[in-house]
């Protein structure tokens, strides 16, 4: 007790850099983590040294620092666990309704820890044991995860072959556009009394082939895009990891150096990448073109969202509000899309939106909704007022790249990763076993948006139960002389976000007989 040195502040600091990081290193490179972490730690030593020389008693000091630091680093966990949330009668919208209680609860804590003048060294002592066995305890998942995803995939899934044939002169440009969570024509029908026939009629109308009957190869983005972007399933993956293993980094690893853009780079296109803010997708690492309208949201922004000093920034006017700036990227992706597409070929591009996924922030007709707007519609109508808004985004962009003639029109693939999540998702979250979810829950998330503009090719091939494994198979074959064939279209889900190796084949419980009789063979 006589010796007792408060570092606690320190390690407080460290502790919210280190937990935070620990869930998300499964999609973070540990590189990620040093400059938060020693911002963090640095922050941890300046305001102790700073109100011991104002108290002129390191003991306090260290008091009031960790109080400082722990309310700070929290603010950002709190206010995501009340926003939007009915309390007192009204919506939690907007920071100042947390400030307000902060700032008293803040200045409470804050006088109790300036005024605390007996039994210091014994509180710095419990203080120093708390926070260390806080931050040893939140390295620990860290060193289990080796320190983010892992740097090689190998071969996997199978690698394409080396370079296309002589196809088609010129090759026609190909863009691949993710609309994430749209939901097939079944599941709005059904989950949301939405009738989304006029839109899909409007497409066939254009000369696209909507697979009526399609799904998702898998329920998770990252499994879903890591498949379609490799032409291929994520059993291998499965294989040579334990099933027990929670790392998602070899999925990521495996969307983020794909089998299908190496490809056709190798076969002389260029590959442009129209990303999102979510990691997996915010950017290529080795596309030729990548265009984000924040870059990639690293670590260090999702660090900052966290704390005090991101509403006290954007009061202050040093950034947009996170609906505000998720409003002003897709406006962004149109535009880039629009230059893109100006750009000489042959072309590969691929565009990931975010739409019609939550938030709802956009109404039926492209305007901006706030939270409390999105809250008073309820979750139905405001996915449906953003779903309609997407079939805008769809016809704008449709409207660039077919006014040309139809020898130089683009191969365009329309494609969900996923529908939306049923109820019971959102509420269990990460915990939700897939395996053990209902028929009509899997058919929710399963049943997605398929079309294929096809230009020049008589008879494709297309079938309503056609999967996006087999999306760039189908096109290779087509247009570049490949001789992949086609997999079989089959359906996996996995236990939970703690094992998403653990894979179930699913394929007889979203599809009849008599659609799976109907493919074509080889299928």
């Amino acid at each position: 007790m006589k010796e007792a040195r408060p570092f606690h502040p320190v390690l407080f600091s460290a502790f919210p850099v280190l937990t935070l990081y620990a869930r998300n290193a499964d999609e973070v490179p540990l590189r990620d983590l040093v400059l938060p972490l020693l911002f963090a730690m640095a922050l941890g030593v300046a305001l102790m040294f700073l109100l011991r020389w104002l108290l002129h008693d390191s003991l306090r000091a260290g008091i009031v620092s960790s109080a400082i630091l722990l309310l700070f680093f929290s603010y950002g966990h709190v206010w995501d666990l009340v926003r939007n949330r009915v309390v007192g009668g009204f919506i939690v919208d907007r920071d100042l309704y947390l400030l307000i209680p902060w700032a008293v609860i803040s200045a409470a804590v804050l006088l109790i820890a300036f005024g605390a003048r007996t039994y210091l060294k014994e509180t710095t002592t419990i203080l120093n044991l708390v926070a260390l066995f806080l931050a040893v305890t939140s390295m620990v998942p860290i060193i289990r995860s080796g320190g983010g995803p892992p740097a090689s995939k190998g071969d996997c899934p199978a690698p394409l072959p080396g370079r296309a044939a002589t196809g088609t002169t010129p090759p026609r440009d190909i863009y691949y556009f993710i609309f994430d969570r749209y939901g097939g024509s079944d599941t709005l029908t059904e989950s949301y009394s939405f009738d989304n026939s006029a839109f899909l009629s409007g497409l066939t109308d254009r000369g696209f082939y909507v697979a009526s009957n399609s799904r998702a190869n898998y329920p998770r983005t990252a499994h879903s895009l890591a498949s379609s972007l490799n032409a291929g399933y994520l059993d291998c993956i499965a294989q040579r990891v334990s099933p027990d293993e929670s790392d998602w980094g070899p999925i990521y690893d495996a969307l983020a150096d794909h089998q299908v853009g190496r490809f056709l780079q190798r076969s002389g296109y260029s590959y442009f990448h129209v990303g999102s803010w979510w990691e997996g997708t915010a950017k290529s690492p080795f596309a030729d073109f990548n265009y984000s309208y924040e870059g990639r949201r690293g670590f260090a922004q999702l660090m900052y969202s966290t704390t005090l000093a991101r509403p006290i920034g954007e009061y202050l006017g040093l950034g947009d509000p996170e609906r505000v700036r998720d409003f002003k990227r897709v406006g962004f992706q149109l535009r880039t899309l629009g230059e893109v597409h100006g750009r000489p070929g042959p072309k590969f591009v691929f565009g990931h939106f975010l739409l019609p996924h939550e938030p709802y922030i956009f109404d039926r007709d492209g305007s901006f909704q706030t939270g409390v707007e999105e809250q008073r519609k309820g979750r139905r109508d405001a996915y449906i007022d953003q779903l309609l808004y997407t079939n805008q985004v769809i016809d704008d962009l449709l409207n660039v790249l077919l006014s040309g003639p139809p020898e130089s029109r683009p191969i365009i693939v329309l494609q969900s990763d996923e529908g939306p999540h049923p109820i019971r998702y959102d509420i269990e979250g990460p915990s939700f076993d897939w395996t053990r979810a209902a028929p009509a829950e899997i058919n929710e998330t399963l049943r997605i948006l398929n079309a294929y503009y096809l230009p020049g090719v008589a008879e494709p091939g297309l079938y309503p139960t056609i999967t996006p494994v087999n999306t760039f198979r189908k096109i290779f074959d087509l247009y570049l002389r490949t001789k992949l064939g086609l997999l079989p279209d089959e359906v996996y889900v996995y236990a939970d976000d703690d094992h998403p190796y653990r894979f179930e084949k699913v394929s007889e419980r979203v599809w009849d007989p008599a659609a799976i009789a109907a493919r074509p063979p080889g299928s």
